[in-house]
């Protein structure tokens, strides 16, 4: 259980803190009025807020030893991704795509038979569109030129 905390370390500067910082975090402003009130049951009624969520956010600010910066939310980016496909794999699966210009069913059997590459449609699809989305991808097009000769000739244009 969580201990709670009352006292005039914090209830004499909140006048003065939301005077003096006028754009502070809302969990910030639970957290004073809670100093100010000692009563969670007030400060979640007052907010509209569940006793689970005040509970969550006090925790985090006690735990920062009372740092703002710990009210702001978290990243929920996975720290690893150990299935992903490794960039030696998207290397070759853009090299081959500038090459042939299939599309992603074609380069699903073409890496799977040249380079013994196995991934999905789907990934190969999105691989793509990621890598046509950015900006240093060295993403090409081919495009049919006349040569001069009545013969069509493939050319990159990145």
């Amino acid at each position: 259980m969580l201990r709670e905390e009352t006292g005039p370390n914090v209830t004499t500067a909140v006048p003065e803190l939301l005077t003096q910082h006028a754009s502070l975090h809302p969990r910030f402003a639970w957290i004073l009025c809670y100093n100010e009130t000692g009563s969670v049951q007030e400060v979640c009624r007052k907010f509209g807020i569940s006793k689970k969520t005040f509970y969550k956010w006090l925790k985090r600010y006690q735990d920062a030893s009372g740092d703002c910066s710990s009210l702001t939310d978290r990243s929920r980016r996975p720290h690893h991704s150990p299935k992903a496909t490794s960039r030696e794999c998207i290397e070759t699966l853009r090299r081959a795509k500038m090459e042939t210009g299939f599309g992603q069913r074609r380069l699903q059997m073409y890496l799977q038979e040249r380079y013994h590459i196995i991934i999905s449609e789907r990934t190969i699809w999105k691989i793509l569109k990621r890598l046509d989305s950015s900006p240093h991808a060295g993403h090409c097009e081919i495009a049919p030129k006349n040569d001069g000769a009545g013969k069509l000739v493939e050319t990159l244009k990145f």
